[in-house]
């Protein structure tokens, strides 16, 4: 359930989500549900700006999860690393996502690092992968990879395809049917298809796959770099 919040963007009930299941592993004495719960809860703070709280958090969970539950430490790594990519630090943010490519977040981390950098070819290759990897009944979890598909598309000019991706992303926002997918989300990509009308168009250059998506369930949620909330600092 938290996930699946975090993947339609309703922060506010992933919140809840998570205070709840933080009452319920202390009470039951299950520690590395407890991290892994904080773990998508310091992902939310990322989203939020709220980046130094978020940093702290992911540290502590990485390392607490390294020794209770070492194959969940990408749950908390892997967030780092976008918090590196918003803070704009992309070099750290690339290596923290090969070292966690396990994970599908790591794979649309690399895409949007594409996306930061200009290569829109490559961004469009790592997200149609990931959603080659998500299962088609799976709606949440391609909501993140048609994001960012149509960013991309929009981006080299296509269109036609990029307005096929929306479609479909329009397809499960009104399947969910909650405000913050569609704001957060379909808004802005409708607003990228638009603005691509008569834009350049670049010829796709190959990029490195790594197809992990479904050893793993964890969120996958993107965006573009926003900027922190310094009443966190």
């Amino acid at each position: 359930m938290i996930h699946a919040c975090e993947l339609v963007r309703d922060y506010d009930r992933a919140a809840q989500w998570c205070r709840r299941l933080e009452e319920w592993s202390a009470r039951m004495r299950v520690e590395f549900l407890n991290r892994s719960c904080r773990a998508t809860y310091a992902g939310i703070l990322v989203w939020r700006g709220t980046w130094e709280k978020a940093e702290r958090e992911l540290v502590e969970c990485a390392d607490r999860l390294a020794v209770i539950r070492p194959l969940m430490v990408a749950d908390a790594t892997v967030r780092l690393g976008e918090l590196r990519r918003r803070e704009g630090r992309l070099e750290e943010a690339a290596e923290i996502f090969e070292q966690t490519a396990e994970h599908p977040l790591a794979l649309l981390g690399l895409a949007e690092i594409c996306l930061d950098q200009g290569d829109a070819a490559r961004a469009r290759d790592r997200a149609e992968q990931y959603l080659r990897e998500a299962p088609p009944h799976a709606v949440t979890l391609r909501s993140a990879g048609l994001e960012l598909l149509v960013r991309a598309q929009a981006a080299l000019g296509e269109q036609g395809r990029a307005t096929a991706a929306l479609e479909e992303l329009d397809g499960v926002a009104e399947l969910v049917a909650t405000t913050p997918l569609r704001d957060a989300a379909v808004s802005p990509s409708r607003g990228a298809v638009r603005g691509s009308a008569g834009s350049h168009r670049a010829g796709p250059r190959p990029g490195r796959t790594v197809p992990r998506l479904r050893r793993h369930s964890g969120s996958a949620g993107r965006g573009h770099l926003t900027t922190p909330d310094r009443r966190s600092r």
